[in-house]
């Protein structure tokens, strides 16, 4: 075996399982690099979220830290802020090399108020971000020279059963997020309230997520409101795809302008389902519109009532999206992730 020794720091949720997209991608990491353990070496991990309930444990944290040569670290916004200073001054002490693994698509709004998180980014070993524009807008703005893309990716082996919906006129909608108004509630329910008024017959909105405490009194007031509208709680990761397949589309119409990769866009997509989106600032990077799914403008719900519409009426479309969202899921697999992470870990 490789005697190096690579460390991944970032929020694994293990505490609590909290299951997002922040959880998800850091365990993703996480187990695709264990798998090829015997070729990189040996692999730690610390779960940010345990230093919160466990203070000894920032001991285990300096003590791996001590003995890495790698450092993996994938932030949300505060352990950028706090933790990845910390960290990059102990990097120069210790003579690791630091691979910033990025969350979402807001890096560059991010490094334009922190200028100190920028200069330290610039000078490690390389800036892995979710999309390209992300990178360009880095490489353009602020004259990074250590960037690259490693999109969101999922390890499976899931072979989706695409079908149209037998119901000629009767469309099954999913949504499944962080279920909290800025991923665009608002949005879904309107499209609930106009259809309980037209014909409650015509689609079903079924909810899956963590709920943000904020919005809860909010939700199940709207929930309770439409019969056509269901909440069936958090998905662990071995159900998502064999749920996800029991339906026509996915809908997200978020309101993150600087939102990233959604994971649960490529979820549908393994899962043989096609999407419908708000046009955030990547969208067009990621839902190939007509092919994969539909972008709807932010807040026009008229536009999302049309191409539900157009899929209730219309099921050889439908099955061309499922069709084009299973071939848009091939270009996230684990292998053309691991080969860009491996770059920068030989």
């Amino acid at each position: 075996m490789n005697d190096n020794k690579i460390l991944i720091i970032g929020y694994f949720g293990y505490e609590t399982n909290q299951l997002d997209g922040q959880t998800v991608k850091t365990r993703n990491i996480y187990e695709l690099l264990k798998k090829h353990e015997k070729e990189l070496g040996t692999i730690l991990y610390c779960d940010t979220q345990k230093i919160r309930y466990n203070i000894s444990s920032i001991i285990d944290l300096f003590r791996y830290v001590s003995k890495c040569n790698y450092l993996i670290l994938i932030p949300a916004r505060n352990n950028l802020t706090y933790l990845f200073p910390i960290l990059f001054v102990l990097s120069k002490i210790f003579k690791y090399n630091i691979i910033h693994i990025g969350v979402g698509g807001w890096q560059k709004e991010y490094f334009e108020k922190h200028k100190i998180q920028r200069w330290m980014a610039k000078k490690i070993n390389v800036n892995l971000l979710e999309n390209k524009l992300v990178k360009n807008d880095l490489k353009i703005k602020f004259d990074f020279e250590n960037v690259d893309v490693i999109p969101n990716y999922r390890i499976h082996n899931h072979l989706p059963n695409i079908s149209s919906n037998s119901d000629d006129d009767f469309l099954r909608i999913v949504f499944m997020s962080r279920i909290n108004k800025k991923k665009g509630l608002d949005i879904v329910f309107k499209i609930a309230e106009y259809y309980t008024n037209i014909n409650p017959q015509k689609i079903t909105i079924d909810f899956y997520g963590p709920i943000e405490t904020t919005d809860e009194d909010y939700f199940f007031e709207q929930i309770e409101k439409y019969s056509l509208t269901k909440y069936h709680g958090i998905l662990q990761p071995e159900e998502i795809y064999n749920t996800l397949e029991n339906y026509d589309i996915l809908i997200l119409p978020t309101q993150y302008y600087t939102e990233g990769f959604p994971g649960a866009i490529l979820d549908a997509y393994i899962a043989g389902i096609p999407v419908l989106v708000s046009n955030w600032k990547h969208a067009n990077e990621f839902v190939e519109n007509g092919v994969s799914g539909f972008i709807c403008e932010m807040s026009d719900v008229n536009q999302y009532i049309q191409k539900i519409d157009e899929l209730i009426n219309n099921k050889n479309t439908l099955k061309q999206l499922k069709e084009g969202a299973w071939e848009k899921s091939k270009l996230y697999s684990e292998e053309s992730a691991y080969e860009i992470l491996k770059k920068y870990l030989c």
